[in-house]
């Protein structure tokens, strides 16, 4: 049976654990958790009926989210 996994420590002598950095996207330098909180923000507009100038406008930032992104 395997016991608890190891948890990360900072310095010698701190007796803290060091809390694990971010992950980037490191094209944008973005988050990537709040790229996907964006992608799913957005994808829940696409799924409601929108007039053409707001679905356009939906679009063009999801395209810009995709860019970032280096599709």
């Amino acid at each position: 049976m395997a016991g608890p996994p190891p948890s990360k420590q900072g310095p010698p002598g701190s007796g803290s654990p060091r809390p694990a950095p971010p992950e980037l996207d490191f094209r944008s330098g973005a988050r990537v958790e709040e790229l996907n909180r964006l992608i799913v923000d957005f994808s829940k507009h696409d799924q409601r009926e929108y007039d053409d100038q707001r679905a356009l406008e939906v679009h063009t930032a999801k395209d810009f989210i995709f860019s970032m992104l280096g599709e």
